[in-house]
């Protein structure tokens, strides 16, 4: 939606839904996802007792899986390679969770009528119209690479006359999705994976830049200089707010920017060291790319600069002054 982040926005009223006071913000964020599913789910009309794979257990996977089981498929099959989303798949209601391999050999065992890929990649595509069984429905839900186009047998999907179907947003299926929500059929609390607590954060990150800050003032040798690079202050960051792996990619590609003074061995200022870990509590907050990094560094180091500058000036005066 254009302006999302607008405090007040004014669309046309059919595009309105109201909510139920029942029904928390955070599930009825859903919404908006749960319709691409029921319109794609509408397309491939799942008939009950038939055997369904779903690739991919992301949020979308995940609202797949549970409108399936709603429809009344006797078998439920989901293809992840991460463990502790196929232990989600089974505490959701899926029959079997395996990986991409092992797929192979389970597709032996059953007639496959149906296959929703949510992932998107050339390879899951492709295995999908592979392991897709007699008149079987396969919906490519996922967004592919357009400059990756998918290669087919068509003679095998002739013998075994599959429909193959596409999915393109949620056309009057935002109402059934509210209804839905509403309704608690879903579980939309186990699909959320991880809370994030903006004061908590904030507070997380200016512990961070003063025990950066003060490594920079209490020099004692290579290791306490290391403190400083972003690098270091990222992982740092991602530690103390919950998230290391994002801190680190985070704080990594600010580092890309400060080489040149990490490569003459140079003392880096103050505010450059601030920028990149509030840089990187940023991209953590929002859930943005790691690469956003230094979008988010850049306004914090001209703004501690400006403030340099002001605090620069003003003390001259009074010096003068003096």
């Amino acid at each position: 939606m254009a302006k999302g982040f607008s405090d007040y926005v004014y669309p046309p009223e059919q595009n309105v839904y109201k909510v139920s006071e029942k029904l928390d913000l955070k599930n009825a964020a859903f919404a908006e996802p749960l319709s691409c599913v029921i319109h794609g789910l509408d397309l491939i009309q799942i008939r009950s007792g038939s055997a369904v794979v779903i690739y991919g257990l992301g949020s979308i996977g995940s609202l797949m899986l549970q409108m399936v089981k709603l429809s009344g498929a006797s078998v439920i099959i989901v293809v992840e390679r991460e463990k502790e989303k196929q232990k989600l798949a089974l505490e959701l209601g899926a029959d079997y969770a395996v990986d991409d391999k092992e797929i192979e050999k389970l597709a032996e065992t059953f007639n496959i009528d149906y296959v929703i890929e949510c992932i998107g990649l050339k390879a899951t595509m492709e295995q999908s119209l592979k392991i897709a069984g007699k008149n079987a429905r396969v919906l490519l839900f996922g967004l592919g690479d357009p400059d990756e186009p998918i290669s087919m047998n068509q003679f095998e999907a002739y013998t075994k006359e599959l429909s193959i179907y596409t999915s393109y947003l949620n056309p009057n299926t935002t109402k059934r999705a509210v209804a839905l929500l509403e309704s608690r059929k879903l579980d939309t609390d186990a699909i959320i994976s991880a809370k994030r607590g903006g004061f908590k954060m904030v507070i997380s990150a200016i512990l961070v830049a003063l025990l950066a800050t003060m490594g920079q003032w209490w020099f004692f040798g290579p290791v306490t200089k290391c403190l400083v690079y972003p690098l270091t202050t990222g992982l740092l960051t991602g530690i103390f707010m919950g998230d290391p792996m994002t801190g680190m990619l985070a704080g990594a590609n600010i580092q890309l920017i400060y080489l040149g003074w990490i490569s003459a061995g140079g003392t880096m200022p103050s505010n450059t060291i601030v920028a990149g870990i509030f840089g990187t509590a940023m991209t953590i907050l929002s859930g943005a790319s790691p690469t956003m990094a230094v979008t988010f560094a850049i306004p914090f180091s001209m703004f501690g600069l400006l403030l340099n500058q002001v605090y620069m000036t003003v003390n001259s005066f009074w010096i003068h002054r003096a």
